[in-house]
């Protein structure tokens, strides 16, 4: 599995199957206002008709998690996030490919009000670290088998401190599966009515133009993901 995970062409087929629910986890219910504003809620996406709906499968392994688990992981995952000192508007990157724990992961930094920025797995090391040094990034969410590669990075960025692994466990990591096992109850996470979700950066994406070198960044703040 790890030889064929770092076929760049495999990576393209690690696909998300997406059921006919999809479009109800982005709907309007993932946002709830408050005082005329804007806030991502990762309680929001489950109503109390379909938590235990399908929300997200792999095509390959047939994996999945329903919206009941959506909504709870991703709250515990924001937990593990604040415990673990990451602050508000510290940025996580996400070099993953397209498996259902990558909404798991993004809702959760999202309730944890960290900035999410997502780089492309394809990428070799010397353009991941840019990424990663230009976004002063602290964190990065990864799969076990690009740990090498983030290992690479780490030589090449004085911000990256930690490394998050979803699947085999690595010496020297955190596991995702350890950090949604965490208890979210008692954590206080941010409301919208705290500050202006109209300028609160959500997500740093990076477009690599036609180098791939120097990447530039547009930022989506959580008013604008509506």
């Amino acid at each position: 599995m790890a030889s064929i995970v770092k076929n760049s062409r495999f990576l393209t087929r690690l696909l998300v199957r997406q059921p006919k629910v999809f479009p109800r986890v982005f709907s309007n219910r993932f946002f709830h206002k408050t005082g005329g504003v804007s806030q991502i809620s990762a309680s929001n996406i489950v109503t109390g008709k379909r938590p235990m709906d399908p929300a997200f499968e792999c095509g390959i392994s047939g994996r999945k998690y329903t919206h009941g688990m959506i909504n709870k992981l991703s709250r515990c995952f924001g937990a593990a996030l604040k415990q673990h000192g990451l602050k508000r508007h510290d940025v996580v990157c996400l070099l993953l490919p397209n498996v259902p724990e990558y909404p798991i992961a993004i809702l959760g930094a999202l309730e944890a009000s960290l900035v999410v920025s997502p780089i492309n797995p394809g990428y070799q090391p010397a353009e991941i670290a840019n990424q990663v040094n230009d976004s002063e990034a602290k964190v990065i969410i990864t799969l076990s088998q690009l740990v090498p590669t983030v290992r690479e990075v780490q030589k090449l960025s004085s911000s990256l401190k930690s490394i998050i692994v979803i699947g085999d466990t690595v010496d020297g990591c955190h596991s995702f599966s350890e950090m949604v096992k965490v208890n979210s109850q008692g954590v206080e996470f941010a409301k919208g009515s705290q500050f202006d979700t109209t300028e609160e950066i959500a997500l740093l994406p990076y477009s690599s133009g036609t180098t791939g070198k120097y990447s530039l960044n547009v930022s989506d703040t959580k008013r604008s993901l509506l």
